[in-house]
């Protein structure tokens, strides 16, 4: 038999089994990562990062580059909302955007990156940031 405690610091328990517990456990945890904005927002709470908000979802026609720290990001909308680091893997230049090209471009070793994040040549990929969509609205994640 487990005991839960129904408040902090509450003196009434109730004792309940094993298969109770677990459910009970369970509903606490996923109240606790909606709250915390899922998996990637309780890890956020433990390294002091935080979600910064980019933009509405209806603004998202284009790539939006955006600015924290030491860090840019890339923020593109195609099935899902992805952000990618906006720095070129092979020679850590900051990349941009190229409506001609329809992809991201590297000024020193010219190569070219489509909205998958990978290089048109097939050899590298560009680094994804952590993203979510809330109600409509597109946060990243920031890195303390």
């Amino acid at each position: 038999m487990n005991t839960i405690r129904r408040e902090v610091g509450a003196k009434e328990e109730i004792r309940i089994g094993r298969k109770e517990f677990i459910s009970w456990l369970k509903g606490r945890a996923n109240q606790f990562a909606k709250e915390s904005g899922g998996f990637l927002g309780i890890l956020a709470a433990k390294d002091k990062s935080a979600w910064k908000f980019v933009c509405s979802l209806k603004e998202l026609a284009d790539p939006v580059i955006v600015f924290s720290g030491k860090n840019a990001m890339y923020v593109v909308k195609q099935s899902e909302v992805v952000a990618y680091r906006a720095q070129c893997p092979v020679d850590q230049s900051l990349i941009h955007w190229s409506a001609t090209e329809a992809g991201f471009c590297c000024p020193r070793c010219k190569r070219v990156y489509d909205l998958g994040g990978k290089a048109v040549d097939g050899r590298e990929e560009l680094e994804k940031w952590p993203c979510r969509v809330t109600d409509g609205q597109v946060f990243i994640l920031v890195r303390a």
